[in-house]
This record gives structure tokens, C-alpha cells and sequence, in this order.
């Protein structure tokens, strides 16, 4: 959690789409981890992606909206199934490696 989003960049996709200035806003940063080693494809090393310039790989994120404002945790709930739970993959976005 950043006290304010004044070094975030990204914001600017945000301010230029609703004609507002985020920066005094607290920003919560999440990193994500690609699961790309062998301990994670363990019995299963087929479904394993090549992660090498120009292999590709469809990757989506489930956001959740069930989260207390103000809360550093996110309260993850699936049911009813939604979110594009059992959408096919090219509902995802195709990632390509540079």
C-alpha cells in the first residue's frame, strides 16, 4: 500500500479515461508471479510454457470486488461463477515474451 499514487505511472491510463488526477490517491501495488518452473508443473511438465522470445501464453486475471475499501486483503469469492470462471482462453490476453 503507497500513501499516495504520485510515482505510479500506470494512474495516467485511469486520469486520461475519467478527467482525474489520482496522484493523491493511496495506490495498493500487486506483483504477480507467472508459475514457470518445474516444482509447479510437477506430474503435468506438458502444460509447462516456454518462457523465450516470441513463445506465447494466454494469461487473465480474476479481479475481486469483495474487498473492504481500506483493506489491505482480498476477501475471494467465486460463487455464483463469474469473473469468466469457465471462459474459453481468448477471452485472456495472448502474452507474448520479448
Amino acid at each position: 500500500m503507497l500513501p499516495s499514487a504520485k510515482d505510479v505511472s500506470e494512474r495516467s491510463i485511469f486520469q486520461e479515461l475519467y478527467g482525474v488526477d489520482l496522484s493523491a490517491s493511496q495506490a495498493v501495488i500487486t506483483e504477480y508471479k507467472l508459475p514457470i518452473d518445474d516444482v509447479t508443473y510437477k506430474g503435468d511438465t506438458a502444460a509447462k510454457f516456454a518462457v523465450q522470445p516470441g513463445s506465447t501464453v494466454w494469461i487473465g486475471f480474476m479481479i475481486d470486488d469483495n474487498d473492504v475499501p481500506g483493506a489491505g486483503y482480498q476477501n475471494f469469492c467465486f460463487w455464483p461463477a463469474n469473473y469468466s470462471t469457465f471462459a474459453e482462453k481468448e477471452v485472456s490476453a495472448l502474452c507474448t515474451f520479448e
